[in-house]
Parts: C-alpha cells; sequence; structure tokens
C-alpha cells in the first residue's frame, strides 16, 4: 500500500476548511511541529480511513469529531499493486455514520469509478486482503505508532507469524487453502449424487419389471370394459329419458304441492270474507252517527253565539264586582286613620299644652337660682377680702414685735420713722367665715345649673310637643283627603255595577248570568265530545274496514298467484267477497285435477326405469365395478397411459446411466487429490516451512542493523532475544531494554523487514513512524536516521513518513510537514504542506 492523498476535515484538532496533504512523488517526509499541533492525527487519519479505527480508538468512534462540528470527513487515496483505490468515512455525532470504497481507472481528479462498494463490513474485508493484513499486523510493522514501537519485538510467536503472513502475502495460501476446501467439497456434492443416482438407477430397473408387468393386466381390464360400454350406453340413455319424465313430473308435483300451501284454507276464507262484508256495513252506520252529532253540534255552538254580548257584559261585571271589595276595604281604611288622626291631634294639644307650664316654671326657677348664686358670690368675694386683711394684719403684727424706729423695713427696706399702731385681726375666724361663703357659693351655682338643665329638657319637650303636634294635623289632613276619595271610588264602583246587574245583590245577579253561560258553554262541549266520539268510531270502523279489505285484497293477490300457474280466469273485475267466493272454488277444482295427472305420470315413468335398471345391473355385474362404468373406464384408460409413459421414462433412464461407475471414479480421484492438498497447505506445515525461513532471515537482518544503530553493542537471536555483545555475549529478554533501545530494537527489525519485502517484491511500500527518537542521543540519532534513510534509497517507491519534534530530526529531513497550533482554539494550522 502506498498513500497518494490525504483530506481530511473536522477530524480530531483539523476543523472547518479541507486539509489536503499530497504525497504523490515523496519518498521521506518528515511531520513536525510542537506538541498537540496534530502530527500524529495525520496517521490516525490513514489508519481510520482503511480500517475504521485508529491505534488508540478502536470502539466510540465519534469522539475522534471536533468538538465544534456535527461530522467528520476522511478521505485516503492509495495504490496497490498498481490499482488505484480511494477510501471515504464520514463520521456524524448524530445518524448513521458513512463508509465507501472506490477502485478508479486512474490517479486522477476526474477518475472514472471502476467499483464501489458502500457497506461497511464488506469494505473493510476487502482492503484487509487489499493491504494483506488485520489491523494488529498493520500496527507492528507499517504503522508504528507513539508507545506501540515494540509491540512486534516483544509480541509472541503465533503474532509475529500473522505479521509475516500479511507482510510477505502468505495469507494467499490460506486462500488456496479454502479454494482446496471447497473443491473437496464440491466432489463429496458431486460423489453423493452420483451415488444417489445409481442407487436411483437399481430401483428404476426393478420398478420397470414391476410397471410391465402392472400394463398388461390393466390392458385386458380396458378390453372388457370397452366391449360392454355400447349396451350400456343405450340403457343409460333411456334411463337417464326416463329419469327426466320423473323429475319434471317430481318438479310438477311439488309445485302444485307449494301452491297447495299457498291456497288459504276454506275456514280462513270464509272468515276473511266475512269480515270484509261486515266491516263495509259498520263503516256506513257510524257515518249516519256522526253526522246526527255534527249537527247537534251546530246547534249548541248556535246557541252559545248568541251569548257573546253577555260574555263582555258578564267579563266587565266580574272585574266591577272583584274591585268592589278592595275599595270597601280601603274605604274602611282611610275612615280608621281619619279617626285615630283626630284622637291623636287632641292628645299633643295636651302635651304641648303642658310642655309649655313646665317651661314656664323652669325659667322662673332658674332666674331666682342666678340671683342667689350672685348674692352668693358676693358674699364669697367679701368673705375672702376679709380674711386677707386679717392675714396682712397679723403678718404686721409679728413684724413690728422686733422693730424700733430708725431699723430698716424687713419689707421695703426704708428705715422706719414710726412703727404702725396695732389693728388687731382675728386670721382663723375670717378663714372659717371664707369657707362658709365658698360653700355656700358652691350649693348655689350647683343648684342654678340644675335648674338651667331642666329648663332646657323642658324646652326640647315643648319643641318634640309641638313636632308632634304638626305632624298629626298633617296625617290628620291626609286621612281626611284620602277618606273622601275612597268613598267616591267606591260609590262609582257600585253605580257602574248597578248599570250592567241592575237592582239588589250585584254578587247574586252575577253568578245567576254566570251558571247561564257555563250551561251554555258545556252543552257545546258535551255535543262536541259526541261528535269526536262518532269520529272515532267511524275511524276504527275504516280502520278495520281498511284490515278487512287488506286482507281480502291479500287472499285475492295470493288466489292470483295460485291461478296464474293454473290458468284460471277470474271471469269478471268485480271484487266482491262474492265474486271472490266463486273463483276461489274455481280454482281448488283446477288444482285437484292437475295433482291427480301428475302422480300418474310420475308413477308410471317410475316403473319404467326401475325395470330399466334391472337390464343394465345385468349388464355390469360381470365387470367388478369399482365406482361408476365410467369412472372406471376413464381411470383404465388413464392408468394405461401413465404407466406405458412411466414405463418408457424408465427404461431410456436406464440406457443413460450405463457410464455412471466411471464416472464416479474419475470425481473420487478428484476428491482425494484436494484432501492432500489441505492437509499440506496448513500452518503446521507448508506456511511454518515458509515463515521459519523468513523468520530466520528477519532475525539475521536485524541483527545486523541491531549491532549498527547500537554501535556494536546489540544483536538479536533466532527467536529475537537480545545478545549483549558487551557481557560476554549473554543473552537478555527485549523486555529489558532501556527506552532508547528498545526504540533501536524495534528500528532495525523495522528496516530489516522493509528489505526482505523489497528482495521478495513484496507489499510493504509504505512505513509510518511516530516519535521515539525524543530517547536517543546524538550518536544513535544519527545511527537511526541512517536506517531510515535506507529504507527509500535506491530505485524503490517506498514513502516513509516520520512524526518528530525533536529539532536534530528536523535538520536530517528535507521534505517536511510543517504543522502548528492555533494558542485560542487550540486548532490545527497548516504551515506548510
Amino acid at each position: 500500500m502506498r498513500p497518494l492523498e490525504l483530506r481530511l476535515r473536522n477530524f480530531r484538532s483539523y476543523f472547518d476548511q479541507e486539509t489536503v496533504f499530497d504525497f504523490r512523488g515523496r519518498r521521506l517526509v518528515g511531520i513536525v511541529g510542537p506538541i498537540g499541533s496534530g502530527k500524529s492525527t495525520i496517521l490516525d487519519a490513514i489508519a481510520f480511513a482503511l480500517y475504521g479505527r485508529t491505534p488508540t480508538v478502536a470502539k466510540g468512534t465519534k469522539a475522534l469529531i471536533h468538538q465544534r462540528a456535527d461530522a467528520a470527513h476522511i478521505a485516503l487515496r492509495f495504490e496497490v499493486d498498481g490499482q488505484v483505490w480511494e477510501a471515504v468515512r464520514v463520521l456524524r455525532a448524530k445518524g448513521q455514520s458513512a463508509h465507501a470504497l472506490y477502485r478508479l481507472a486512474d490517479d486522477t481528479a476526474e477518475a472514472r469509478q471502476l467499483e464501489k462498494i458502500t457497506l461497511e463490513a464488506e469494505m473493510n474485508q476487502r482492503i484487509r486482503r487489499l493491504l494483506g493484513m488485520e489491523f494488529d499486523a498493520f500496527g507492528r510493522s507499517v504503522m508504528l505508532a507513539q508507545g506501540r514501537f515494540a509491540e512486534f519485538l516483544i509480541a509472541p510467536p503465533r503474532d509475529r507469524d500473522k505479521v509475516l503472513k500479511g507482510v510477505f502475502g502468505h495469507d494467499r495460501v490460506d486462500a488456496m487453502r479454502a479454494v482446496a476446501k471447497d473443491r473437496v467439497q464440491a466432489s463429496a456434492v458431486t460423489l453423493a449424487a452420483l451415488d444417489e443416482r445409481a442407487r436411483h438407477v437399481q430401483a428404476a430397473t426393478t420398478r420397470a419389471a414391476q410397471l410391465a408387468t402392472e400394463l398388461r393386466s390393466l390392458e385386458e381390464r380396458l378390453e372388457q370394459l370397452r366391449k360392454a360400454e355400447p349396451a350400456l350406453r343405450d340403457l343409460d340413455e333411456r334411463a337417464s329419458a326416463l329419469g327426466l319424465t320423473i323429475a319434471e313430473a317430481e318438479k310438477l308435483l311439488s309445485a302444485l304441492e307449494g301452491l297447495g300451501t299457498k291456497l288459504p284454507s276454506p275456514a280462513d276464507s270464509e272468515a276473511v270474507l266475512d269480515a270484509a262484508e261486515q266491516a263495509a256495513a259498520v263503516v256506513t252506520d257510524a257515518a249516519a252517527s256522526l253526522e246526527t252529532a255534527r249537527a247537534r253540534l251546530v246547534e249548541a255552538a248556535e246557541r252559545a253565539a248568541l251569548l257573546e254580548p253577555v260574555r263582555a257584559e258578564v267579563a266587565e261585571a266580574t272585574k266591577i264586582v272583584a274591585a268592589l271589595e278592595p275599595r270597601r276595604q280601603a274605604a274602611e281604611e282611610a275612615a280608621r286613620r281619619l279617626t285615630a288622626a283626630k284622637e291623636a291631634r287632641v292628645t299633643t294639644a295636651d302635651a304641648v299644652a303642658q310642655a309649655d307650664t313646665e317651661v314656664r316654671a323652669s325659667e322662673e326657677a332658674a332666674q331666682a337660682l342666678a340671683a342667689a348664686e350672685a348674692d352668693a358670690a358676693q358674699a364669697a368675694a367679701r368673705a375672702e377680702a376679709a380674711f386677707h386683711e386679717a392675714q396682712h394684719a397679723d403678718f404686721a403684727r409679728a413684724l413690728r414685735g422686733g422693730l424700733q424706729p430708725g431699723d430698716p423695713c424687713p419689707v421695703c427696706a426704708q428705715e422706719i420713722a414710726q412703727l404702725p399702731a396695732d389693728a388687731g385681726g382675728d386670721v382663723a375666724a375670717a378663714k372659717s367665715a371664707l369657707e362658709r361663703a365658698r360653700a355656700a357659693h358652691r350649693e348655689a351655682g350647683t343648684a342654678h345649673a340644675a335648674a338651667v338643665a331642666r329648663l332646657e329638657r323642658s324646652a326640647a319637650a315643648l319643641v318634640a310637643a309641638r313636632e308632634a303636634a304638626a305632624t298629626v294635623a298633617a296625617q290628620e289632613e291626609s286621612a281626611s283627603t284620602a277618606d273622601a276619595m275612597a268613598a267616591k271610588e267606591l260609590q262609582s264602583l257600585e253605580a257602574r255595577a248597578r248599570d250592567v246587574l241592575g237592582e239588589g245583590s250585584l254578587e247574586a245577579a252575577l253568578r245567576r248570568r254566570v251558571e247561564h253561560i257555563e250551561q251554555t258553554d258545556a252543552a257545546v262541549v258535551a255535543t262536541q265530545k259526541e261528535v269526536d266520539t262518532a269520529a272515532d268510531d267511524l275511524r276504527r270502523a275504516e280502520r278495520a274496514a281498511a284490515e278487512a279489505q287488506k286482507a281480502h285484497s291479500a287472499l285475492r293477490l295470493a288466489l292470483a298467484g295460485v291461478a296464474t300457474h293454473l290458468d284460471v280466469d277470474a271471469g269478471s273485475d268485480d271484487d266482491a267477497p262474492a265474486a271472490t267466493r266463486r273463483w276461489l272454488d274455481a280454482v281448488r277444482r283446477s288444482w285437484n285435477e292437475a295433482s291427480t295427472a301428475g302422480r300418474h305420470t310420475f308413477e308410471q315413468a317410475t316403473n319404467e326405469r326401475a325395470e330399466t335398471m334391472e337390464e343394465r345391473a345385468a349388464v355390469v355385474a360381470p365387470l367388478d365395478l369399482e365406482e361408476s362404468f365410467s369412472v372406471d373406464l376413464h381411470r383404465a384408460e388413464a392408468a394405461v397411459d401413465r404407466l406405458a409413459a412411466e414405463l418408457e421414462r424408465l427404461r431410456a433412464e436406464i440406457e443413460d446411466a450405463a457410464g455412471i461407475g466411471a464416472e464416479r471414479e474419475e470425481v473420487a480421484a478428484t476428491k482425494a487429490r484436494y484432501e492432500r492438498l489441505v492437509a499440506d497447505l496448513t500452518d503446521t506445515r507448508f506456511v511454518r516451512f515458509l515463515l521459519e525461513e523468513q523468520r530466520f532471515v528477519l532475525a539475521d537482518l536485524g541483527s545486523a542493523h541491531f549491532a549498527t544503530l547500537s554501535a556494536g553493542r546489540y544483536q538479536f537471536t533466532e527467536s529475537f532475544e537480545v545478545v549483549d555483545l558487551t557481557a560476554a555475549d549473554a543473552v537478555r529478554k527485549s523486555d529489558s531494554l532501556s527506552g532508547g533501545e528498545t526504540f533501536l530494537a524495534s528500528l532495525a527489525l523495522a528496516i530489516a523487514l522493509a528489505e526482505m519485502v523489497a528482495r521478495t517484491g513484496g507489499r510493504l511500500d509504505a512505513f509510518f513512524l511516530d516519535e521515539g527518537f525524543g530517547s536517543l542521543d546524538a550518536e544513535h540519532l544519527d545511527l537511526a536516521m541512517d536506517g531510515i534513510e535506507a529504507l527509500v534509497a535506491g530505485g524503490t517507491d517506498r514513502f516513509v513518513a516520520v512524526v518528530s519534534h525533536v529539532p536534530e530530526m528536523m535538520h536530517r529531513l528535507e521534505d517536511l510537514l510543517v504543522l502548528d497550533r492555533d494558542p485560542t482554539t487550540g486548532d490545527t494550522r497548516v504551515v506548510r504542506a
């Protein structure tokens, strides 16, 4: 497999725009850039396009879609054995993913499609067959991803054999063994068919002898039946004709029997005809009764019509009389209210006079108590003045007692020229008199306030009494007016009633007139009921007559059906019950005559047919029939034809199978040869022989390259263990090497494997190396690069891609894919492709 072009969009860190990597004409390419710039993603995309998986993601491949996209697109165009192929895969975050493999006519943009595969499983199977290896072998020999360089080195022998089988095309031996197995199976099927055919021929020979004997017996039987056929034909024709006569007679009798069931019985028909005659008479009587009732109704209605003016007067009088009682009650109520108002007027006048007297008395008492309160206030003022004078005199006496002329006055601080005289005065007596005066003033004030309150209450009572008197006066006036109006309305209604009903008791006169009207109306209603009853009777009679006529019509209809079959005419168009009776008698006579003739014909034909069948039985008895003669004859003819044809076929088949033995021997020999091939082409024989030689060559070439890459320190044993040349050729396990030494050992085996493939014209046209160089020092790094450059040396078209961020590697590689990482989004940016 040699890659030509890789296109990817929204795959891992490659976002939005489609990125194209062209590998045409390129041999050693370095994929460089900082960590996280998408270098390994290129190898993942190649692996995914081919196998639908990557070295790190086998399941859950939707995680390979860029986190900001809904789908990822990957397309790889590659060449295998001169044919151009293109693998396309589309991953969708939601929904089904798409897979397609195309075989193209050439490596151009407009290349014609020669083949298309769209089923994922079929596509994966075809790619494994094209590359000659499974995904695990691809990852151990072609694409050495990060952390997987040592997988071929440390793999068990059986896994190494799987890789070598794919690389060197030994899987074609498996295909050859599968073809040989198919040929063995096909030969076994052919042998089984030949054996079955031989058994069938033997059975056919035995069957042919049996059929020849059966055929002779059947031919004799057929001859016997054919001799009896003419006589039986004549007897069968006669019996058939008699059978038709019997069938027709039976049909006639059956029809007559059916007609007989349709003929009404004498009792039923008489009942129907009598009912029709009686119903007509009842209708006539009911119609006459209805006419009489209607005449009486007209007379009653005329009498009722004469009372229409009286009805109007009665209606008017009824309204007036009905209104008289409420008017009487209203007049009586108005008189009662007027009497009550007059009584209330007298009562309120007395209350006003009494309240006025109380107000005048309260005013006089209040005036007297006001004068007494004024006197008591003056007395209290005089007592208070006397009390103050007594106090001053007492103070002066107290001050005078310690003073002498010439001393300063204790009140005004002036020099006293002469002591004042002693005025004397009793302070206690003045105080007692003051308290008595004040108490008298308070009592006078309280009495005056009580008198003022009584005066206010009396004045309020007088106002209320006067207002009540005014209200009563207004009520009396209103009651007087209402009383006059009620009396006037009552007199007016009574006068109107007298105008209609006359003198005397108004209620009695009204009752007499109402009773007269009611009696007249009742007579009309009763007469109307008589008319309704008579009408109902007429309708019932008409319904009964209709039912009777319906039964009569049904009787005639049934009779017409029977008469038509018997060809009996009704005789006239009269449909009266008497005419129906005459027609019914004629139909019954005709039916009896036809029944008698039919029974005679049936009995005669039946006897003749019985005699014919006895003659036929005498002819058939010697034939020993299984079923009817015709059935046995046709069966014998068909059996003779069938046995003759089968016997002819068996004889032809026996003749055609003459060379079956020689054919079987040839097929058995072919089967034995292919069984030997299946046994020889197993992995434990031929393939093991091939792989042992190639493992030996791989270990030898790998040792040489390992010694070169390790500066003469290491080689391989034939089982790919490590020989330490610096430690007395000690043999070590490969997992005891350091990381850098393990990388060099794996690289040595990869270079050796590429050389072996080149020597044998194998299909290892590409190598993909991902990292591992960072663990090497400068010396071993140069040696590793020398080995990698040797992979593409000479005229080979092999393609090698090396992923690395080691600066020394980038200096050794001229053809570079330079990638970078967007510092904001983390997306891959292609600097140089």
